[in-house]
């Protein structure tokens, strides 16, 4: 779920302008944005092509999910030397407006994971695939399996240990 910071939702009210702004870390982190600009001092190069489609699902019924990934399209300006060292690296997208650039707690974010390749490396453009990291993903509550059970006839071994709330 995300949370609209006052800042945020107050600047909407005002101008519906508003531009993606990412990093991709590294030995030297890459600031990127859909324009020139400068948000809590750091300044963000305007070389990333589209703004990021951003989707995810969870079905309970089915007990199924969708993995969210998406593809970076930015401009070659020189990066092509460091993407090889990018994978797994954390990319990190929020969505700002000219009312935010402030303070990047300000700003929305909406995506948090990592490069996971490189879809197209040419002399104009970088195609960086990346996954995000969902909470639901690494869920590890439900690890613990039943090794032995004394007393019981039913067969429960390897089933996983239950957990009770409330």
């Amino acid at each position: 779920m995300l949370t609209f910071e006052s800042e945020f939702s107050n600047s909407l009210k005002r101008n519906n302008d508003v531009f993606p702004i990412l990093s991709i870390a590294g030995s030297s982190t890459i600031y990127l944005s859909t324009r020139d600009v400068t948000v809590d001092s750091q300044a963000y190069d305007g070389r990333l092509l589209d703004a990021p489609g951003i989707t995810s699902s969870i079905n309970l019924r089915n007990h199924t999910s969708r993995t969210n990934n998406i593809t970076l399209r930015i401009a070659n300006n020189g990066y092509a030397t460091t993407f090889g060292q990018r994978t797994n690296q954390v990319v990190t997208i929020y969505f700002a407006t000219n009312g935010t650039l402030d303070d990047l707690d300000n700003c929305l974010k909406v995506f948090t994971g990592r490069v996971v390749s490189i879809s197209k490396l040419t002399d104009k453009e970088i195609a960086v695939n990346c996954e995000d990291y969902a909470a639901w993903r690494y869920n590890k509550v439900l690890q613990d399996q039943i090794e032995s059970v004394t007393g019981y006839n039913i067969p429960v071994i390897g089933k996983f240990k239950p957990i009770s709330y409330g």
